[in-house]
């Protein structure tokens, strides 16, 4: 078993006793191992969704003589040397990290109290903080086009032309795109024009991503570093408040029960708000909810690829799912467009609070 190859490199399989999946991660998956006395984050990278796990690896331990004698947020110094002395270990043609955690941190499945979401914005905010003084020039980009709207827009099209007639039934949510395209510009402008500063992102904020302190709920470290990148703070706060404040697993069907959560937003704004303050540009505000509306739009046209491209590396649990998920986010963009103004005055009354 490749995962049994992982844990002998860091000369841990004969103490390890369970391993539990967290999380359905694309991009990662993440799994909690225990011993009698350690707990650990075994944590594979998806080779399908990154073609240079060798890039991702470079970016990650990148970072490590950054966070020396600095406040080592993104667990670095967490991260265990496997047997040869390496940070990551390759079993067949998997790559797998291991992180070494305390006994009071937790990996949460859900949200369990309200308080949670001012804390996750919070680590959104503080992910920016920590790395202020690091170049984001120094990282490669490990997707192509991972925010570039107008370029996932184009492959869709591509998708859609090679077989036009499985697109058909895609002709409502193809259509609602179209209405939608003026904003697919956005994000690739504000950092051509260099009106947003080019930062550290993150790119994958996900519960499975963030150690909790068990007891406050105080994110302790962010972990999942996979997707980092250079980019803006925009999409990063654009994806975490699309994914935290949903109502809904992406997949839900019954899109009734599909809705952006007001007061979750409020909490989370407060807590991103709280720790970039200081550096925060007027530009950058100004664009925030931008950002939750542009991030939601490429997951659909994301989605409506990897429903249509028989090659989608994107995992799926059953056959129409990433049309389900589809149909999800643009009933979720609805909910947040419907709620912009509110969205941008509730930014505004946090900043006043502060």
């Amino acid at each position: 078993m490749i995962m049994f190859d992982a844990l002998e490199q860091y000369g841990l399989l004969q103490h390890i006793l369970s391993v539990d999946r967290f999380g359905r991660g694309v991009v990662n998956r993440t799994y909690l191992a225990k011993s009698k006395n350690e707990t650990y984050i075994l944590q594979l990278i998806n080779n399908n969704i990154f073609k240079k796990p060798e890039n991702v690896i470079k970016n990650i331990e990148s970072l490590v003589p950054y966070f020396k004698g600095k406040d080592d947020f993104l667990m670095t110094k967490n991260l265990l040397d496997s047997l040869t002395g390496t940070k990551h270990v390759k079993a067949e043609e998997t790559y797998w990290r291991m992180y070494k955690i305390k006994p009071h941190m937790k990996i949460f499945k859900k949200i369990v109290a309200d308080e949670m979401m001012e804390e996750i914005g919070k680590a959104v905010g503080r992910f920016q903080k920590v790395l202020l003084d690091f170049n984001p020039k120094l990282l490669v980009n490990t997707i192509a086009n991972y925010h570039d709207a107008p370029k996932l827009y184009q492959q869709l099209y591509k998708v859609i032309n090679r077989d036009y007639e499985k697109a058909v039934p895609l002709f409502n949510e193809t259509k609602f795109l179209e209405f939608q395209e003026a904003q697919f510009t956005l994000i690739p402008h504000l950092l051509k024009t260099k009106q947003v500063p080019l930062r550290v992102t993150h790119n994958n904020f996900r519960l499975s991503n963030m150690l909790f302190d068990e007891n406050t709920y105080e994110v302790l470290g962010v972990i999942g570093l996979d997707a980092i990148m250079p980019g803006t703070l925009i999409t990063d706060f654009g994806d975490a408040a699309r994914y935290f404040c949903s109502t809904s697993r992406e997949d839900e069907t019954q899109l009734e029960f599909v809705h952006f959560n007001l007061d979750y937003y409020r909490l989370f704004v407060r807590g991103f708000l709280k720790e970039t303050k200081d550096f925060i540009t007027a530009a950058e505000i100004d664009n925030l909810v931008n950002g939750v509306k542009v991030v939601t739009l490429e997951h659909i046209i994301r989605f409506l690829t990897a429903h249509l491209d028989p090659k989608s590396v994107y995992p799926k649990e059953y056959k129409h799912q990433h049309w389900d998920r589809a149909k999800n986010q643009i009933q979720l963009y609805h909910d947040i467009d419907a709620h912009v103004k509110e969205m941008n005055i509730i930014i505004q009354e946090e900043r006043r609070k502060l």
